[in-house]
């Protein structure tokens, strides 16, 4: 395959795991935001808190799983071009898959945290 259509299907992985991280962060912003307005979820969530922050953790995962395989994804598509001068860029996607997940992490961290403590008002 062409160094050129490589360096563009890598391009693209690239802003595919940004934007699915962009996609969590966003989705559980508002999920969070709809908790303390909607009272009927609020409800839900205080009579089956184990659940939900079951569920709160596989979404997490999941999205997690779609990240790394992004990653993959871009390292096996420069790996076959095998050029020395492609190992900074190659460490540079584990550092960006590292720090995707790590935002989702900490987020899925910070709701199943909330959902621990709701209360009924």
């Amino acid at each position: 395959m062409p160094k050129e259509i490589i360096a563009n299907l890598t391009l693209e992985y690239f802003k595919i795991g940004n934007a699915v991280t962009a996609f969590y962060v966003v989705q559980t912003l508002i999920f969070l935001n709809t908790i303390y307005k909607e009272q009927k979820l609020l409800e839900i969530l205080i009579k089956n808190k184990k659940l939900s922050i079951f569920v709160t953790c596989v979404i997490a995962f999941i999205y997690s799983i779609v990240i790394i395989g992004c990653g993959v994804f871009e390292k096996s598509l420069l790996q076959s071009i095998n050029e020395t001068d492609l190992q900074i860029i190659i460490s540079n996607i584990d550092t960006a898959i590292i720090s995707r997940c790590s935002i989702i992490v900490v987020l899925a961290s910070f709701c199943a945290w909330v959902i621990h403590v709701l209360k009924k008002n």
